[in-house]
């Protein structure tokens, strides 16, 4: 099974002909391990690459630190990660793990392995995963680009990818960038791109749905009164509960964490709601508001189709606008 890239295909059979021209200099097997598959701590940092640093912290859309915000599904206060726009087009990331002989799968301490970074055409931070499974030959080498992996299919020391039917929200990030969490700020992990670590926080795995390896795309509300700003803190840059933060929000979504429909991607449905609501804005608490769930301002037929409850809603815009939003999950009690 070919191992999809954006890599251009010249590039790829050139490093096989450099690979190649070691071959009657040693031994058969050995060396082209040896050279294709540094030990893991000789592996460079991004750093090494100024220009496709440079090129990560343009086009990642975010800020160095990743705040958490809060919004309402289903009646209850939930709170997510807003990472900027997507498409819902995916791109393919490996996993290596280990196949035991009956049948489980256990992931391994190998960061995975991408081919597209921010800045590169059609990168996306959503991406189909595959997983990996290792040989009795692979000993630990650090398998860091897609070019590898074909090599190290070759050599023996891996299958066949196997797509597990899953998408992850991977974000590819400047080196700085942390990640807030209830539990406190949280720093990247490493992928490997192109020969070098690259920055990666994982914000889940999800279950794929639609063709063509789309990921699923759901809808988020976001509400506002008649003549006034959106009831979102961050959209407007003010703290509107009085609780020192600006990162609260009446934002609804149609389920929570842990739903089995749950998604990254989001299409933002804005929605005007009379000027008496009472939101969390009128109560001074984030965690009180008369509408805390889409279903108090809409009726969804079977098809998916929104029909506005009325003296709920006073208009709506379906907008093209496609958000990446996780969720973070619920705390483990």
């Amino acid at each position: 099974m070919p191992f999809p890239s954006l890599r251009a295909t010249g590039v790829a059979l050139a490093t096989t002909l450099l690979t190649g021209c070691l071959d009657p200099l040693v031994d058969d097997t050995v060396p082209k391990v040896a050279v294709t598959f540094p030990a893991p701590e000789e592996v460079p940092d991004i750093d090494s690459k100024p220009a496709w640093l440079a090129a990560i912290d343009a086009g990642d859309q975010l800020e160095r630190r990743i705040v958490r915000r809060s919004a309402f599904a289903g009646g209850k206060r939930i709170w997510y990660w807003n990472v900027g726009f997507v498409d819902g087009s995916t791109l393919p990331l490996y996993a290596l793990v280990e196949k035991g002989a009956d049948g489980t799968t256990t992931a391994l301490p190998h960061p995975y392995i991408v081919d597209a970074i921010p800045g590169d055409p059609g990168y996306t931070p959503i991406w189909t995963i595959h997983f990996v499974p290792v040989t009795d030959l692979w000993a630990g080498e650090a398998i860091t680009s897609v070019a590898a992996l074909q090599d190290a299919q070759e050599a023996g020391l891996v299958g066949e990818p196997e797509d597990t039917g899953l998408i992850g929200d991977c974000l590819i990030v400047h080196p700085d960038v942390v990640l807030e969490t209830r539990d406190g700020d949280v720093p990247a992990g490493r992928a490997y791109y192109r020969g070098v670590k690259v920055p990666l926080h994982g914000l889940g795995n999800f279950t794929k749905a639609g063709e063509n390896a789309t990921a699923p795309i759901s809808r988020v509300f976001q509400l506002r009164r008649e003549g006034e700003e959106p009831i979102d803190e961050r959209a407007r840059g003010v703290d509107l509960t009085g609780d020192g933060d600006a990162n609260d929000s009446n934002n609804l979504f149609p389920f929570g964490p842990g739903h089995p429909s749950e998604t990254p991607v989001w299409q933002l449905v804005r929605v005007v709601v009379p000027k008496e609501t009472v939101s969390i804005d009128t109560n001074q608490d984030e965690k009180l508001s008369d509408i805390k769930a889409s279903s108090d301002v809409f009726d969804t037929a079977e098809d998916g189709t929104i029909s506005p409850i009325a003296g709920k809603v006073v208009a709506f815009e379906v907008t093209p606008f496609i958000i990446n939003c996780p969720f973070e999950p619920e705390p483990t009690l």
